[in-house]
């Protein structure tokens, strides 16, 4: 997974962008699998990229598709993401079945589970 920011006034083209990649990185694993063009990227205030900002976009994005790779019809109305005492952040995450839906369903997941098709196919079910 990659976050491009376009430069002003230039246009991007991903597909063009996923060949470019293709390429020039022989590797698999540092292939990214997904791009995703934002605006801007999380700066501090000396003009660093803040990582800990861009990981929690991470982890949304990859929310969003695994969810939506599980059903179409689910939306995500709000993610928090909270400490614990072991250190393995808690993302708190609200789901809406369908627009017509007024109460989000709740779904907890640890970050470090997350990335694992398994957890989310198993805490995300729909009757």
């Amino acid at each position: 997974m990659i976050f491009v920011v376009p430069r002003t006034g230039a246009s991007l083209d991903v597909a063009e962008l996923a060949a470019f990649i293709e390429k020039r990185i022989p590797e698999p694993p540092a292939k990214p699998r997904h791009i995703f063009v934002v605006a801007a990227l999380p700066l501090t205030a000396v003009g660093k990229i803040f990582k800990p900002t861009l990981r929690e976009q991470a982890v949304v994005e990859k929310l969003k598709l695994e969810i939506r790779k599980l059903d179409a019809s689910v939306e995500i109305a709000g993610i928090r993401f909270e400490g614990d005492a072991s250190g393995d952040p808690l993302a708190q995450i609200d789901l809406v079945k369908d627009s017509a839906s007024l109460a989000p369903a709740m779904v907890e997941l640890r970050l470090t589970e997350v990335f694992r098709d398994l957890t989310v196919k198993a805490a995300i079910s729909w009757h």
